[in-house]
């Protein structure tokens, strides 16, 4: 009841903010009770270790969860969907070859659950976001894409994520046209 609270009043976003701040006063503690500034850096280890594990598992679409989850403070996402008259099978190729074309880079497909993994390089603004996009039907002749995107560290995209979304449908609907 409590967890629900405060992801209700937005508490869990000032978390890293706290964290860091534990992070930081950690560091200056332990560096100033050793004297070692070598050992007061291993209180980094944790969101390194964290930021590594994006990494590692960013390619792999099992590891979606661990992206997506509410609880998760360190990672900022955004959904949009877009309805397209478009059959969802037809969609998963055309979506999979426009993508292949973009900036985006794809990682991996599900053809059966019609699922597309794709992402962007670590830029200014991010370590890099993962995109999710699931297709479903609504009727044989009309599709929502459900457009999902993360960042891979961080609990602000600084907009990146609504940008994303943006270029995904600019090139989407540019594809469509001849």
């Amino acid at each position: 009841m409590f967890f629900i609270f405060l992801l209700q009043n937005n508490f869990m976003k000032k978390i890293p903010l706290l964290i860091g701040v534990v992070f930081f006063l950690l560091y200056k503690l332990i560096q100033n009770i050793t004297g070692d500034p070598w050992l007061s850096l291993l209180v980094f280890a944790l969101p390194i270790g964290i930021l590594v594990t994006s990494f590692i598992l960013r390619r792999q679409m099992r590891f979606k969860k661990w992206f997506l989850s509410p609880m998760n403070v360190f990672f900022e996402q955004k959904t949009n969907n877009y309805k397209s008259d478009i059959p969802s099978d037809l969609l998963l190729n055309k979506l999979t070859e426009m993508l292949e074309e973009s900036d985006f880079k794809v990682f991996d497909t599900n053809e059966q659950e019609l699922n597309i993994l794709c992402g962007t390089s670590p830029n200014f603004w991010t370590w890099g976001e993962n995109i999710y996009i699931q297709i479903d039907s609504k009727t044989p002749d009309e599709s929502v894409i459900s457009f999902t995107s993360v960042t891979l560290f961080g609990n602000t995209s600084w907009g990146r994520n609504q940008k994303n979304y943006e270029l995904f449908i600019s090139s989407f609907e540019d594809s469509l046209t001849i």
